[in-house]
């Protein structure tokens, strides 16, 4: 099988190649693409939440959305860390645990507010 190689999304400043011959690199970036898009329509949507109505009217989809990012993020850490085996050696944020724990509960702290908060409006 042929090497499997990319450049970190968080190493901007390096143009370092990292290598494996397994493609689970590609699952994890794609999966956390998805859960960063459902977060960003979420935040969209309460941003066009310019009246309390409108928040009410789309709150339980904003909330369902941040709660499938945190899924998302759990899903990774969980399960696809695990089948991605032996990981590319070096500094690279997308192979640990812990950033995607981070974001999950990063995502689940927006949920609860969003959630809990019946005043929730976004002043023009």
């Amino acid at each position: 099988m042929a090497d499997i190689a990319w450049t970190s999304a968080f190493s901007a400043r390096s143009s370092a190649l990292f290598f494996s011959e397994q493609w689970h690199f590609e699952v994890v970036n794609t999966l956390s693409a998805y859960a960063l898009a459902l977060r960003a329509r979420a935040a969209e949507m309460l941003y066009a939440c310019s009246e309390q109505a409108t928040f009410e009217e789309r709150k339980q989809e904003i909330t369902r959305c941040l709660c499938t990012a945190a899924g998302v993020f759990e899903y990774i850490k969980d399960v696809e860390l695990a089948r991605w085996g032996e990981k590319p050696p070096g500094t690279l944020l997308e192979k640990t645990a812990e950033y995607y724990a981070l974001m999950s509960t990063y995502v689940e702290r927006d949920t609860v507010r969003i959630a809990g908060d019946r005043s929730c409006r976004v002043e023009g």
